[in-house]
């Protein structure tokens, strides 16, 4: 697993990129379980630019 080149991609259909532990992530970890999998991240920062639709994120 590229980590950096995950983090550049952003997220997709198998990846969510999370700052806090709430209903949303519970409901991320159950669309994964009842699909193909997942891969959840906690990030600590998390700066979307809507008009780019790209994603900066700062994983830990």
């Amino acid at each position: 697993m590229n980590l950096k080149k995950i983090i550049r991609t952003g997220e997709s259909e198998t990846v969510e990129f999370k700052e806090s532990f709430n209903d949303a992530v519970i409901e991320t970890l159950s669309a994964f379980a009842n699909a193909s999998g997942g891969t959840v991240f906690k990030t600590t920062q998390m700066t979307t630019q809507k008009d780019t639709q790209k994603t900066t994120q700062k994983a830990i």
